[in-house]
């Protein structure tokens, strides 16, 4: 799992989200986290997922997603205990 590359999983909090509905494709799999993308034929798109992965990063952390076509999507983020100044100071 993609948490190890930045902390051991003892140091880190884990939140997946699983659905069953419809899944994605590659290609919007790929600009799923896209400022702006939507797959909505009204509206602008978003920056949900782009911000929750950018502040994942940017702690130490990351936001992984896996789908499937007709079988779902599962969103996983990982973000460590501690702060990076925070492991420094130890």
């Amino acid at each position: 799992m993609a948490a190890t590359r930045h902390a051991p999983l003892s140091e880190v909090v884990e939140l997946r989200i699983v659905d069953n509905g419809i899944g994605m494709d590659r290609e919007t799999l790929r600009r799923a986290s896209d400022a702006f993308f939507t797959t909505k034929s009204t509206g602008l798109g978003g920056f949900g997922l782009t911000i929750v992965g950018h502040f994942a990063q940017e702690i130490g952390g990351n936001l992984h997603l896996q789908s499937e076509i007709g079988i779902g999507t599962r969103a996983t983020l990982v973000l460590p205990l501690r702060s990076r100044d925070e492991k420094l100071a130890l």
